[in-house]
């Protein structure tokens, strides 16, 4: 995982996890011409996107009632690992 040449190839990748820091990882070993892969993004604590998300559809004035009535947590957090 720590090889130069593999590192170099995206063969393993590095990224920063909240609460837990650089975890290093298999990258994406399949290179496909016609539908490129691309790597995703760093997990995040199960939550932690509820807002952004209902305002992305328009209902970010219905977080707090989801939130009271536990339909969302947005609060305690667990650890996204």
């Amino acid at each position: 995982m720590a090889d130069p040449w593999v590192r170099s190839q995206g063969l393993s990748v590095t990224q920063t996890v909240e609460d837990v820091g650089e975890v290093t990882m298999p990258g994406l070993s399949v290179r496909l011409s016609d539908t490129p892969m691309r790597l995703g993004g760093p997990p995040h604590r199960p939550g932690s996107d509820a807002a952004l998300i209902l305002r992305e559809i328009g209902m970010e004035d219905a977080l707090p009632a989801l939130a009271r009535v536990w339909g969302l947590q947005t609060s305690d957090l667990p650890s996204a690992w």
